[in-house]
């Protein structure tokens, strides 16, 4: 059967319909929970924001040459393609879906409805990541969206993010990119963790100057994503050419195995070991082999990929980042009083390794500490770690303590792809769960914004003691990006667990479970270990609390059409 493709717009210039409509088989997507069903956000009233009646997200079904695919595709246009609440329901209900192998609404030839699971999952990403406006819900919707990919992924559908809108993927939504098995980029595109106006607000202009965009696009763009191995197909500024890219990646899952992500650890150590001194990009693509890397930038599609056929040679083995022996450092006090029974941890460089004892019964230790901003350094350790458990010690349960200030501000971070890296150890931690790995994550002193997300939210239960900071910013950092008064913000925070940092609020909204008391947290955890959770059931949580009223509701609409 041919179909004949209609005219397509650029897809930078297009909304989130517009590309939709044209990236699938013509006519035959299906919008679910569309405008008129009026699914927007309840927190952006309360602070004055006009709402979107599909808060910023569309998500449906189609067909592409005939073959079943769910899709979601953000509006860069609303609020940054930001998540919020309802708008990661609406993608963890589809993800949900696509796992449940129920009838699924497809239109056209061969019929309108098909059996079983899609043949992919395709997102086209815009977004600067957690909706700061409803920062406390949007990073639990985005941990949650996180847990959902990778389970579908280990059911075996292929999910694709295709890049090029304004917004580009950034924050959560960067990692969530790089969780998927396929990434699809233009050289409009950018990906990364923190936007380089957050680096220059924190960091100073001397670290990133936000406003040079050749600086910006070398760091965050589509071809040094390519070069970098970080996206799996470059192509020009068109849907079509999107289209076509996501036709040759349809049906064609990547497992999540140990010895795929010990392959992929090996080779995200060569890349900071190779490159971790370098300050631009051009720098890094010499080194790479590229020829004339300062023309780079200037290249037509065609032959910047003659050009980066060098990136299938691997990366060089010279070591330009030396790791010096570190002596180890003072315990945290946590680990007396989670494990009385002794332990053999060590704490080096801020991250804790070893096991303990609780109950009789031997855990792996795995953690931050001392307010540790997590660098790529740190985050390779964690996942090593996480790996050799799998590995050396089939379903031994982990325990993973929190203390970090979030992730490493800084141009080289963002260079090299920390957001890659979150997302190593991410699929290191699903992959645990999936061989049988109880995780549990205690949050005792800090636990902010990206860091926490890669690492602490992505257990089976998360718990936290009194005091423990936990949240995406600060309430003023949060009024300067949202030009909300920080004043209006604290009086916010006294009523709803959405805006307001602290770990009582993320109880509320389900993102912590319980909250331990110093006394008796040995036995907490002894208990801990003993509930067996096979689904994540945060929102519930926060349906319960009344904290979050939606996102369970939206996402069980989602599977039911």
């Amino acid at each position: 059967m041919t179909l004949k493709f209609w005219h397509a717009p650029l897809y930078h210039d297009a909304d989130a319909r517009k590309r939709i409509a044209h990236l699938c088989d013509a006519h035959s997507f299906i919008e679910w929970l569309p405008p008129p069903d009026h699914l927007t956000s309840p927190h952006l009233v309360a602070l004055n924001v006009p709402v979107e009646l599909d808060d910023g997200v569309v998500i449906g079904s189609g067909r592409i040459t005939g073959k079943g695919v769910f899709c979601a595709a953000q509006q860069g246009g609303f609020i940054g393609g930001s998540v919020g609440e309802v708008h990661g329901a609406k993608i963890t209900g589809l993800l949900e879906r696509a796992r449940s192998g129920t009838p699924i609404p497809f239109r056209g030839s061969p019929g309108d409805t098909s059996a079983g699971r899609p043949a992919a999952c395709i997102f086209l990403i815009d977004s600067g990541g957690v909706r700061l406006h409803e920062a406390n819900a949007g990073l639990i919707a985005v941990s949650e969206m996180l847990r959902s990919l990778l389970e579908l992924r280990s059911e075996g559908v292929a999910c694709i993010a295709l890049i090029g809108g304004k917004e580009g993927a950034f924050g959560g939504m960067g990692i969530f990119a790089r969780c998927c098995d396929y990434v699809v980029m233009s050289e409009n595109g950018r990906l990364g963790m923190s936007g380089p106006g957050v680096i220059e607000d924190v960091m100073g202009v001397e670290e990133f100057d936000a406003g040079d965009r050749a600086m910006v696009w070398r760091t965050y763009g589509g071809k040094h994503r390519y070069l970098l191995r970080e996206c799996d197909c470059f192509v020009e500024d068109s849907i079509e050419a999107f289209r076509g890219a996501a036709i040759g990646l349809m049906g064609r899952p990547r497992p999540i195995t140990c010895e795929g992500l010990a392959q992929e650890q090996r080779e995200l150590e060569k890349r900071w070991s190779a490159f971790g001194v370098c300050r631009d990009a051009v720098e890094l693509w010499r080194m790479l082999g590229v020829e004339r890397p300062e023309e780079v930038q200037g290249l037509p599609t065609e032959e910047f990929l003659r050009a980066a056929a060098v990136r299938d040679q691997g990366f060089p083995d010279t070591a330009a980042v030396k790791e010096t022996s570190v002596k180890p450092m003072k315990p945290p006090g946590i680990l007396g009083l989670l494990f009385p029974g002794g332990n053999e941890c060590v704490v080096r460089k801020n991250v804790i390794t070893g096991h303990a004892h609780v109950g009789g019964e031997i855990v792996s230790v795995i953690g931050t500490a001392n307010h540790a901003t997590i660098d790529i350094g740190m985050c390779l350790r964690l996942a090593d770690h996480v790996l050799d458990t799998v590995e050396s010690h089939p379903g031994r349960p982990m325990v993973m303590l929190v203390d970090c200030a979030g992730q490493e501000l800084s141009r080289r971070a963002e260079l090299l792809g920390i957001n890659g890296y979150f997302a190593h150890l991410i699929k290191c931690l699903h992959l645990a769960r999936r061989r049988g790995h109880h995780l549990i994550s205690i949050v005792y002193g800090r636990a902010i914004s990206g860091a926490f997300l890669s690492f602490g939210l992505m257990a089976d239960q998360i718990y936290g003691i009194p005091g423990a900071e936990v949240g995406v910013m600060k309430l003023s950092a949060m009024s300067r990006v949202t030009r909300i008064p920080e004043r209006r913000l604290r009086q916010l925070g006294e009523t709803s667990p959405v805006f307001a940092p602290g770990i009582e609020n993320f109880m509320r909204l389900g993102g912590i479970r319980e909250i331990w008391q110093e006394g008796d947290m040995a036995e907490r955890l002894a208990a801990a270990l003993k509930v067996v959770e096979p689904a994540d059931v945060r929102r519930t949580l926060g349906y319960e609390r009344k904290g979050r009223l939606l996102a369970h509701v939206v996402a069980e609409r989602v599977k039911q059409v």
